[in-house]
C-alpha cells in the first residue's frame, strides 16, 4: 500500500474558452469542477493505475466538501483530517485560440496547530499498512518547515519527497529514497542558479551528499535527469499533443511511485513517471490516467547518454 501525504489539496475549477482576451469580458464554453492539489492529483492517479494507496489529505469548508465528494466518487480511498480552514480554490482558464493553459493559485492559508497535530495522529495510526510514502506539495502559510520530517519520522518505509526548500533540505539527513524536485524548485532549494546541465547535476550531488539516496529532476519538456551516488541517467521527455498541464508533475511522481512500489529499480521506474506525465498532458481533468496507455507510453521512452 502506497501512502501519499500533503497538507496542500485544492478545488479545482478548469475554464475552456475559444479565445481568452485580456482587458475583456470572457464566456467560458465548458467548465469543469475536480479534486486536486499534489496530494488528490498524485492519490488519484496511483489508484487509477490499480496500485494499492492511501491519501492523507485536511479538507474544509464549503470546498472541501466538494473536493471530498469529488474525490471519493472515484473509488480511491482517503484519510480526511477536518479543518476549519476552507479549502482553496485554483482555476486553471484554456484557451483554443492559442493552445495556453493560465494557472491561477490560491495558496494555502495556514492551519492550526491541533490540526496539523491530528494530521500527525492519524498518519501514525495507519503507517503500519504502507509499502511506499509519498509526500508532496507545498507547506501551508506559517508551517513550520521541519513538518514533514515529522511525517517521515513516523514512517518506517521508503520515502518520496516531492518538495522544495527548507522543508526538503531538513528530510535529508533521514535518507528519503528519491527526491523530485523540478529544475526551478532545486535552484530555490539551494539558492542559486544553475545554467547547464553540469552545475544541474552538481546541484543534485549536493542533496545526495546530504543524504538523498536518488535524486530525480524534471525540466518541463526537456530532459530528465536521475542520479544517486554511484549511478546518472538521463532521459527524453515523451512528445504528445497538449490539452491540460495541470498535474503532470504529479502524474510523474505517482507513475514512479507505483512502478517502484510493483518491484521495479528506480532508473526503470523512471519510464512509467514519465509516460504517466505525458498521458496526463493529454487529459482535459487531471490524473486520469490509463493503466495501458501509462504501459505503451514507457516503452517508447528513451535513455540518453549522460
Amino acid at each position: 500500500m502506497i501512502g501519499v501525504a500533503g497538507l496542500t489539496p485544492a478545488w479545482q475549477q478548469i475554464m475552456v474558452f475559444d479565445d481568452l482576451q485580456a482587458n475583456e469580458v470572457n464566456r467560458a464554453k465548458e467548465i469543469h469542477w475536480c479534486a486536486s492539489g499534489k496530494v488528490l492529483n498524485c492519490g488519484l492517479a496511483i489508484h487509477r493505475l490499480k496500485g494499492g494507496v492511501v491519501t492523507f489529505s485536511p479538507a474544509g469548508g464549503i470546498n472541501g466538501n466538494a473536493m471530498k465528494q469529488s474525490f471519493l466518487s472515484s473509488g480511491a480511498r482517503a484519510i480526511w483530517i477536518d479543518s476549519e480552514v476552507e479549502t482553496r480554490v485554483c482555476t486553471t482558464l484554456i484557451s483554443h485560440a492559442d493552445n495556453s493553459i493560465t494557472e491561477l493559485v490560491e495558496n494555502s492559508r495556514g492551519i492550526p496547530t491541533r490540526e496539523l497535530d491530528a494530521y500527525l495522529r492519524c498518519f501514525a495510526q495507519s503507517a503500519g499498512e504502507l509499502s511506499l510514502l509519498v509526500v508532496t506539495g507545498s507547506l501551508p502559510d506559517g508551517t513550520d518547515p521541519g513538518y514533514y520530517r515529522e511525517i517521515l519520522k513516523r514512517s518506517p518505509v521508503p520515502a518520496i519527497c516531492d518538495f522544495r526548500g527548507p522543508g526538503l533540505l531538513a528530510c535529508l539527513d533521514l535518507h528519503p529514497l528519491l527526491v523530485k524536485p523540478n529544475r526551478a524548485e532545486l535552484e530555490t532549494t539551494l539558492g542559486r542558479k544553475l545554467d547547464n546541465e553540469k552545475e544541474l547535476l552538481a546541484g543534485m550531488r549536493e542533496l545526495i551528499e546530504a543524504g538523498a539516496q536518488w535524486v530525480l529532476i524534471t525540466q518541463g519538456a526537456g530532459e530528465i535527469l536521475l542520479a544517486s551516488e554511484t549511478e546518472s541517467f538521463k532521459y527524453s521527455p515523451l512528445e504528445v499533443p497538449v490539452v491540460n498541464s495541470i498535474g503532470c508533475g504529479d502524474c510523474f511522481t505517482a507513475g514512479l511511485a507505483w512502478a517502484i512500489d510493483q518491484g521495479k529499480s528506480i532508473p526503470d521506474a523512471v519510464p512509467f513517471g514519465i509516460a504517466a506525465a505525458a498521458d496526463n498532458l493529454q487529459q482535459l481533468l487531471p490524473a486520469l490516467l490509463d493503466p495501458q496507455r501509462v504501459t505503451e507510453l514507457a516503452k517508447q521512452v528513451v535513455q540518453l547518454d549522460v
